[in-house]
């Protein structure tokens, strides 16, 4: 699988000129917006964006056969379901914690349509998406930037059962990850190349010690079925 990392939105030399083309449209059509407001408008375009760069690299004969379907996963309490509320409707709405999944259908920039699915986080339920897993186009894993440091090894727990989940390792899947910081305009938010570093010690620790668990329990001789994450006997990197 591809994996990606969302970057924090800065607004620079690079960036500007298309903040100020962007902010010229919007003024044009007399859309007010404040600087929250088009702040979150510019990360949900973003999403889009990506979303829609994604759909076009999964295009082979290959990947047509799991159709349009995009699949937001994370802890509770991520922003999976206000991701996919600003995808929507552009605008963030007041969410509770479910145990039933969100779908909704987008159009991304490039004019094709998306099945987006929002399936909870609770540990409960995860056992059950491997089936989606395996019928998904692409996946968003959506971390919150604030809340990270307390949940580091909850996060990378749950990217490693996913990295390492058969569905995705196939010799036919193609299904590319993207790993979205959500909040990360926010002054506490943990940078996304520290949330990276961080996240690869973490899955390389559960690497080695389920891997010599996994050894230990098959009396020394590895799984046929097993999935090696990374490249054996070098640090795990996205």
């Amino acid at each position: 699988a591809c994996i990606v990392f969302v970057m924090d939105f800065i607004i620079n030399e690079h960036t500007k000129p298309f903040i100020d083309r962007l902010d010229g449209y919007l003024q044009q059509y007399n859309v007010p917006v404040d600087a929250v407001t088009f702040l979150a408008f510019l990360l949900t375009l973003t999403v889009v964006v990506v979303l829609g760069n994604i759909l076009s690299r999964t295009m082979s004969p290959k990947a047509q056969k799991k159709g349009n379907q995009v699949l937001l996963l994370g802890l509770v309490g991520s922003g999976k379901t206000v991701l996919l509320s600003q995808l929507l409707h552009g605008a963030t709405v007041t969410t509770h914690t479910s145990m039933m999944m969100n779908e909704a259908t987008i159009t991304t920039s490039s004019r094709k349509s998306l099945q987006v699915i929002d399936y909870p986080g609770h540990p409960r339920l995860r056992s059950q998406v491997a089936g989606l897993v395996a019928t998904s186009r692409s996946i968003v894993f959506v971390i919150d930037a604030v809340d990270f440091p307390a949940q580091i090894r909850a996060v990378a727990e749950y990217l490693y059962d996913l990295f390492t989940d058969k569905n995705l390792n196939k010799n036919d899947s193609d299904t590319p990850i993207l790993i979205f910081g959500n909040k990360s305009d926010i002054i506490a938010a943990t940078p996304i190349k520290t949330i990276q570093s961080l996240l690869e010690k973490e899955i390389d620790q559960l690497r080695r010690s389920r891997g010599s668990m996994a050894t230990h329990t098959a009396g020394g001789n590895e799984d046929d079925d097993e999935v090696l994450l990374g490249v054996e006997g070098k640090p795990f990197v996205w």
